[in-house]
């Protein structure tokens, strides 16, 4: 039995959703896991596991579906009292705990104070692709290319090995890194989708004031997730999360068109679902994620949401149904065989 404790990014839901089965693998293996998140993750994973502990996340802010610095820059800053509370915990359920091993999905805190502690760590997330692969970018994103990257650099330095879950795969140039295919939820992977008529919309900001104008204007039925309201409008449905309907409404979908979100768009490819991504301005990850569905014919990348990007890309389904097709992938199974072959040579060490 190994002692692990696995840190969980704070911010929005994407890495929560990835790190349940990632978790519950290692505890099928009779592993201890400690888990530390903050916010809306923290409540996510304390209702599936019992030992989660809340530790500060890093939030950030949105405005008009762009991100705001100074939104973002203040709202963390307001909190220094509150993470330096959390420091003190984490510290001590260090103690307590005495871990032989650390995993974080972009989670900064857990594995600075592993590296304080010389406890081997292992990083499992999706952006560190940008720190440590040469991923083809167009100009006009290279000044926040270059942000972003550093920002990576220091946020996340020092792991003893990368596993990044990936549905592109560009040149690595770091050692110690590992590209894998993305997590897939066990209720994905259960999932008989069938071609529907009606087209997903999925939003992860609910500033995104123009959508619901633009999807009235077309002559199609469209699902909306995101605006945490259930309505209808004339041929837009609006509807509250709600798990098992929106599992049914994503099986039976013939598209969808989300922002930038990892999750959501490698879940759609495994289900062989044409994409439209519309990525929160300025947030660079997405804007990664929407270039390379382009570059695949997975579907297409618009910087805009308006009627003529919708209807391009309605337009061009069935291409990009031939393409997804001819995708594959065993569920989770590659991640979890480098995964146990990583913890192997970090233990022992």
């Amino acid at each position: 039995m190994v002692r692990i404790i696995y840190g969980v990014c704070g911010e929005g839901m994407g890495h929560a959703i990835r790190s349940k089965p990632v978790i519950e693998y290692l505890m099928k293996k009779g592993h201890k896991v400690k888990i530390l998140s903050g916010d809306r993750p923290y409540k996510f994973l304390k209702k599936h596991f019992k030992d989660v502990e809340e530790i500060f996340p890093f939030l950030m802010r949105y405005r008009k579906n762009a991100i705001s610095n100074s939104g973002t820059v203040w709202i963390n800053l307001k909190r220094v009292s509150e993470l330096n509370k959390k420091m003190l915990k984490m510290r001590r359920i260090f103690k307590n705990f005495k871990p032989d091993l650390v995993i974080t999905d972009f989670e900064p805190l857990t594995l600075k104070l592993a590296k304080l502690k010389r406890i081997p760590t292992i990083a499992i997330d999706n952006p560190n692709i940008n720190a440590r692969t040469s991923i083809y970018m167009p100009k006009k994103f290279m000044n926040l290319k270059m942000f972003s990257v550093s920002f990576i650099k220091s946020y996340m330095f020092g792991a003893d090995y990368y596993i990044i879950t990936t549905f592109f795969y560009p040149k690595k140039k770091k050692r110690r890194t590992i590209l894998v295919p993305p997590i897939v939820r066990d209720e994905i992977i259960k999932l008989k989708p069938k071609k529907g008529e009606h087209i997903l919309v999925y939003q992860t900001s609910k500033s995104n004031e123009e959508l619901i104008p633009a999807l009235k204007k077309i002559n199609r039925k469209f699902i909306v997730y995101g605006f945490d309201i259930s309505k209808k409008e004339d041929n837009v449905t609006l509807r509250k999360f709600n798990t098992g309907i929106f599992y049914e409404d994503f099986a039976n979908c013939r598209a969808i068109i989300t922002n930038g979100g990892f999750t959501l768009i490698s879940e759609a490819i495994y289900l062989k679902k044409p994409i439209l991504s519309i990525p929160v301005k300025k947030q660079y990850e997405q804007i990664v994620n929407a270039v390379h569905v382009q570059r695949l014919k997975y579907g297409e990348f618009s910087e805009e949401t308006t009627k003529e990007a919708v209807e391009h890309f309605l337009k061009n389904l069935s291409k990009y149904e031939k393409v997804l097709s001819k995708y594959k992938q065993d569920g989770n199974k590659k991640l979890y065989k480098e995964l146990d072959k990583v913890m192997a040579k970090l233990l022992r060490k």
